[in-house]
């Protein structure tokens, strides 16, 4: 029943990317569909892509509240992919540069694992 709600939103965030294919926040969610169906490799390519849309992005904007939070989303992505410290150490450089935003402590605190038990066991 659970992999069916799961293969059931592949096709979804399928058609979202097919609508959008530069919603890199589109590819992540794909790419975690994926992760929790057990499909690694897919899991993979998914969080990849999303991670070269997060960088053009960034290289491409001219406004520093969008980089900050493109460079959040993208080190999330790096974490998802299994680059944990990659991901944690831009969120670091995240929070030195916005001192006050709590935000990122608790994504330093938190492993791929619990965040996506997080997002999918939510009740």
């Amino acid at each position: 029943m659970r992999n069916e709600r799961l293969q059931k939103a592949i096709i979804e965030a399928e058609n979202q990317i097919k609508a959008k294919p530069d919603l890199a926040e589109g590819w992540t969610f794909a790419g975690m569909l994926y992760d929790r169906l057990g499909d690694t490799i897919n899991a993979k390519y998914y969080y990849k892509k999303s991670i070269m849309i997060y960088d053009s992005r960034i290289l491409c904007s001219d406004k520093k509240n969008n980089i900050a939070i493109n460079r959040f989303n993208r080190s999330v992505s790096l974490i998802l992919l299994g680059q944990e410290q990659a991901g944690k150490d831009e969120l670091r450089k995240l929070k030195k540069e916005n001192s006050g935003n709590t935000q990122f402590d608790s994504f330093l605190k938190i492993s791929k694992i619990d965040y996506m038990n997080e997002i999918f066991d939510k009740k």
